[in-house]
């Protein structure tokens, strides 16, 4: 009976490995780097696995790298079963990974990360700056290792 619990909990946990941004965006160049904080205009909701996503429309002070910034970025969190991601913190600027849509930039958050980072620091953005401009290596990823 200890067996089959211990089986169990584990088969119903998400192992996420650390989020790099610069691998993020080295796997998919289309997306477009924005630097800033957002801050919701709006209550948020929750995400839920039962709710399809929704895109929440978010004030944006910062910059993209190699295009105007816009007023606004579209947010969505999304759930893999019932694992789902969470807005950015709205107190804090961070480095996030947008998607062109027809609708705006949209930022897509899952319960692993991979598209923002609310830790920027000077090496960091530079690592993606250097990536957005086609240098995705060691030395951009090494910025974004777990210390």
């Amino acid at each position: 009976m200890l067996v089959t619990l211990a089986i169990a909990t584990e088969a119903g946990a998400l192992s996420c490995l650390p989020a790099n941004l610069v691998e993020t965006l080295a796997s998919r160049p289309s997306l477009v780097v924005g630097i800033g904080q957002l801050t919701p205009l709006f209550p948020l909701p929750t995400p839920t696995a039962e709710a399809p996503p929704l895109d929440v429309e978010m004030a944006f002070e910062g910059r993209l790298l190699g295009a105007p910034a816009p007023e606004t970025v579209l947010v969505r969190a999304i759930c893999f079963g019932p694992w789902c991601g969470t807005y950015p913190p709205s107190d804090k600027a961070g480095l996030m990974l947008l998607d062109a849509t027809e609708a705006g930039l949209r930022l897509t958050i899952g319960p692993c990360g991979g598209t923002h980072d609310d830790t920027p620091t000077p090496a960091k953005i530079a690592a993606l700056e250097r990536c957005a401009a086609g240098i995705c290596g060691a030395e951009e990823r090494a910025a974004f290792a777990a210390p």
